[in-house]
Order: C-alpha cells, then sequence, then structure tokens
C-alpha cells in the first residue's frame, strides 16, 4: 500500500482495521498495567491523572487480587510506598518479598487514645468510626465521643455508658481488640516501609472490630500527611482489600472528602471491591482511574450506567470470561481502554502453587 511503507500491525485484530482507526498509544511512562487490544502498553501515568485514587471492582475470580499483587511491586520501583488492608491475606508474601512489615491485629494492638490531632476533634472521629461500625446514629456516636472524652482505656469507655446497655453490647464486639495497645502508627508511617494489615492470622475477628480498625488505620493516615507540605505526587497507596464489607454502612466518617482532600498530599486510595455499587457514585469523581474487570451482564450494565460504555466495551467485558481482561477508564481521557493486564510472572507462579 502506497504511503504505508514502516508501519506495522500487531494483533488478529488489526488486519481487518484501517490504519487511519488505530488510535495513537496514549502513554509512554507510569505504572505498566496491560496491553491494549493491538498489543501496546497502557500505562498509569501519575504525572497525568488529576490523582492516583483508584477502584478495582470485579467479581470474585476475576484477578483482582492478583492484579494488585503484582502493581505493589511497580509501586515500590517508582518510589512509591504501600499500606495494604489485607483480610484476605493476598498481599502477605509481596509485602514481606518487598522488605515490608506485616500488622496482625491479634498481635498489634491500636491505640485509640493516641490522637495526631486536637483530642477534642480526634475523639470526634474516633467516635463516628464506632457508631458507623456498629450502625449506631448520632446520637449514640455523641455519647460515645463524650464517654471517650472521659476515659484512659478502651474499658473505661464501657463504664461511663453502664447506664446504656445496648450500646454497652454492641461495643463488645470491638473492645476486646483495642485493649492493651502495643501499636506506635506514627513510628509505622514513619518508617516508609511496605505495610500489610492482616485480621485472621491467629484468629477470626468480629466484622465490626475490622470495619472500625479499618477506619482507625485511615483517619490516622490522613491526619498524620494533612500535618505534611502538600505534594502532588504519590507518596503512599492505601489498598483497602474487601471494600464491600469492610466499608459497608461508612456515613458520618466521609470517605469522598477523604479522598477529595488526600490528593493533595501524596495519598492514594486504591479500593478493592465486587461491585461498582458498593461505592457512592460521587465518589467516581474523586477516582483518577477505574479498572473494572469482566463479568456477567449485571456487571457490565452497572458499569454501563456509570460511564457509558461503548457496545464493543460491553462486549470485551462480557465475553473474555478469563481472569485479567477488563476495562480501564482514566480521568481526563476521552474513553475507556479494552486491556489485558499483565501480571508479574513471580506472582503468577506463586497464585498457581
Amino acid at each position: 500500500m502506497r504511503g504505508c511503507e514502516g508501519i506495522t500491525t500487531s494483533y488478529s485484530l488489526s488486519l481487518f482495521t484501517p490504519f487511519a482507526l488505530v488510535p495513537p498509544p496514549e502513554e509512554f511512562q507510569g505504572i505498566l498495567i496491560g496491553e491494549d487490544v493491538y498489543r501496546r502498553p497502557v500505562y498509569l501515568n501519575y504525572n497525568r491523572l488529576p490523582n492516583f485514587h483508584g477502584i478495582i471492582v470485579g467479581q470474585t475470580g476475576s484477578g483482582k487480587s492478583t492484579t494488585v499483587e503484582s502493581l505493589l511491586y511497580d509501586l515500590v520501583q517508582h518510589g512509591i510506598n504501600f499500606m495494604c488492608i489485607d483480610p484476605g491475606l493476598d498481599y502477605v508474601y509481596a509485602t514481606k518479598d518487598l522488605g515490608g512489615l506485616v500488622i496482625d491485629i491479634a498481635e498489634n494492638i491500636i491505640d485509640i487514645f493516641d490522637a495526631p490531632v486536637d483530642r477534642a476533634y480526634w475523639y470526634s472521629m474516633i467516635a463516628d468510626a464506632f457508631a458507623d461500625a456498629l450502625g449506631l446514629d448520632a446520637y449514640h456516636a455523641g455519647m460515645i465521643r463524650n464517654a471517650l472524652q472521659n476515659s484512659s482505656s478502651p474499658d473505661e469507655i464501657l463504664d461511663e455508658l453502664t447506664g446504656y446497655p445496648d450500646i454497652v453490647g454492641r461495643m463488645n464486639s470491638i473492645i476486646p481488640y483495642i485493649l492493651e495497645p502495643n501499636l506506635n502508627m506514627k513510628e509505622i508511617l514513619e518508617s516508609n516501609t511496605p505495610i500489610c494489615i492482616v485480621y485472621r492470622c491467629r484468629k477470626r475477628v468480629t466484622p465490626e472490630a475490622e470495619r472500625f480498625i479499618t477506619m482507625y488505620f485511615i483517619i490516622y493516615t490522613r491526619e498524620y500527611f494533612m500535618s505534611k507540605a502538600p505534594t502532588h505526587r504519590p507518596q503512599l497507596i492505601v489498598v483497602i482489600d474487601e471494600a464491600w464489607r469492610l466499608l459497608k454502612g461508612v456515613q458520618r466518617l466521609n470517605l469522598v472528602d477523604y479522598i477529595r482532600e488526600m490528593r493533595k498530599f501524596g495519598v492514594g486510595y486504591w479500593i478493592i471491591t465486587q461491585s461498582v455499587t458498593d461505592m457512592p457514585l460521587e465518589a467516581y469523581e474523586q477516582f483518577g482511574f477505574t479498572l473494572a474487570l469482566s463479568g456477567p451482564r449485571v456487571h457490565a450494565m452497572k458499569l454501563d450506567a456509570l460511564a457509558k460504555l461503548s457496545k464493543q466495551d460491553i462486549d470485551w467485558l462480557l465475553y473474555h470470561k478469563q481472569p485479567g481482561y477488563g476495562i480501564l477508564i482514566r480521568s481526563g481521557f476521552a474513553k475507556p481502554t479494552q486491556l489485558r493486564v499483565i501480571v508479574r510472572e513471580e506472582v503468577l507462579r506463586r497464585r498457581r502453587k
């Protein structure tokens, strides 16, 4: 064909596509996440995205945790630290392999009275975390806040609330997991080492305690980094796996506001969950990217309602049943990218065992 000397194509679809319709590659740097339908690399370029918050969504077996585990290595290579909240023990090996610290909350007990900011403000946030984790209303949150202000240890909180047996009964699902604290959160964050927080290395933690402790790590990290100088380069990625249950019922601690604020201080949240509807729709306005892995029609339709996908995008989600295929939506890009996730070989070998 005249004028086409030196042009090469890849992937079988290109044989049936006019060269003029092949879109140019959009990125040449950043964190490699996969390859598009033309087998060209697709990157998460944190220098171009408005922030490095992201959501990775897909049903069980779609490849979410495998994808994230592989990306942890790339984060560290780019000088970006991570903190994984990992109830399924999916990222323990990668964290150790990268020289990080695994925190088992059965042995490393958080200190809710270690206030990184003004105590009255801190106790208000801790009270909201209790209320959200336990499904309590604002009135009960206020009573917990008053009890915190009059206490110096978790068991004293229950003493302050003895006249409210319904609250005490619910808080008993959390209090045993925060007694006798021995974890210095500030030292851990200042170590600038990868962190993996696990919930069941020795025993099963109650769902209420899991939710509360997850929120504790989120709010402590927020206050720690907001005390630093603003920066738009990512310093830390907070990975929240199984967010469909760990963030269930979170209302008073407004995660949308947290996500909005943290982009100015070098913190990104990666939310790993099963359905688009697990997060409030307004949160997606704050995400720099969304990776939706393939799944059934109801999954594709929910994503279409959010992002207005093309028929080709929907078909891509529906007909690639094997793990690792999906749609990447990036803020500031004209349209989604159909891709196959590239996973490090050492991660694949480990996952096959």
